[in-house]
């Protein structure tokens, strides 16, 4: 025997008959079994992986994020932008969940806001699928409509909810989201999408790049 074996062994009366010599050479393997796979202790347990780091920003992504830091530092108010499966016919979709997409900031009211909406509605569209790919699946297929909010404005909690809960009720925490309708007339530029994405924030200003 080696020493980690030895070590390990219990000590065990000689055996007085053949059956107790084979069940003592059972319980000497079985215990250097044991000391192959745990040795004299507890193994410690491996650390976990440290995260990687983080990806540097593109100088795009950086002005993406100093557009959009410049209309709120002018007065721009930031909406909460979401994404959700369209309706069936007849149905106002109260039935389908909102995902978040991303902020968005604007000057002016919710007049502006809902233009530079569908003015970005390809970067606006394309976020919301890759972050959410059953939008993308059947039976939804893409088909989706848009809905926001401003983002500072009060909304429900989560021990709101659950005290609803509680008294057999349900809180709604979307309720406060307006669907998005088309507006009519021509769009223009003016606000700048921020999505999590980082990578498809719409960058115009007063109609230009």
């Amino acid at each position: 025997y080696n020493l980690v074996e030895l070590r390990i062994l219990p000590i065990l009366p000689p055996p007085t008959t053949m059956q107790s010599s084979v069940a003592r050479a059972r319980v000497v393997r079985r215990d250097v079994r044991a000391a192959a796979k745990g040795g004299f202790g507890k193994r410690p347990t491996p650390a976990a992986p440290a995260p990687p780091p983080a990806r540097p920003k593109s100088e795009k992504e950086k002005r993406q994020d100093a557009q959009f830091d410049k209309i709120v530092a002018q007065g721009g108010v930031i909406y909460e932008c979401f994404i959700r499966a369209a309706g069936k016919p007849g149905n106002q979709t109260d039935e389908n969940q909102w995902f978040p997409v991303g902020p968005m900031a604007v000057i002016g009211g919710v007049e502006s806001l809902e233009k530079e909406m569908w003015a970005a509605e390809r970067p606006l569209k394309e976020a919301g699928l890759n972050m959410y790919p059953q939008l993308a699946a059947t039976p939804v297929l893409g088909n989706v409509e848009y809905g926001y909010r401003p983002r500072d404005a009060p909304k429900i909690t989560e021990q709101e909810i659950q005290a609803a809960n509680r008294r057999g009720e349900l809180l709604n925490p979307f309720s406060d989201v307006v669907k998005l309708e088309k507006p009519a007339g021509q769009l223009f530029g003016g606000g700048a999408f921020q999505n999590p994405l980082k990578a498809l924030e719409r960058m115009t200003t007063g109609g230009g790049n």
